[in-house]
């Protein structure tokens, strides 16, 4: 069968061998650019995942010396109440919770001489804490039931 006329000839039905060349030359160029376009967006992508890992193992590393920070103020906290002299007006504890008090004052303060010593005491390091400062050190005694260890 023949093909339609348009405009006074016949039209093949069929493009000419040039025409087909030069469409698939473009869909070959087209694919290659679209190849390194993909190469760029996978390398982007890459790039991206690896500055995410980086970001979140910052952001647990924070959280982690955050709660490291709060562990360190509760510790101070207690170190500083069992440093503190009884009031006058009450009667003194039982000599076992002196005692007691006596170990944790003296351990927490020895803890944090180490730490102010290591760290200097203006966060600098190296710095130098005055040992006439600390409580001297009492002979350990064993006692029953009531764990020393912090």
């Amino acid at each position: 069968r023949v093909g339609a006329m348009a405009g006074g000839f016949i039209a093949e039905p069929y493009p000419c061998i040039d025409e087909h060349q030069a469409q698939v030359l473009e869909y070959r160029r087209r694919i290659e650019e679209l190849r390194l376009e993909n190469e760029r967006h996978e390398r982007e992508q890459r790039r991206l995942a690896r500055s995410s890992s980086g970001h979140v193992t910052k952001t647990k590393k924070l959280q982690e010396s955050i709660a490291d920070l709060g562990d360190r103020a509760k510790f101070v906290r207690i170190a500083h109440a069992a440093s503190q002299p009884p009031s006058a007006g009450d009667p003194p504890p039982h000599e076992f919770y002196q005692q007691q008090s006596m170990k944790l004052r003296d351990r927490s303060l020895g803890m944090l001489a180490v730490e102010a010593e290591a760290f200097g005491t203006d966060g600098q390091g190296g710095g130098s804490y005055l040992k006439s400062d600390v409580a001297p050190k009492m002979p350990m005694r064993k006692a029953r039931n009531v764990s020393t260890n912090f």
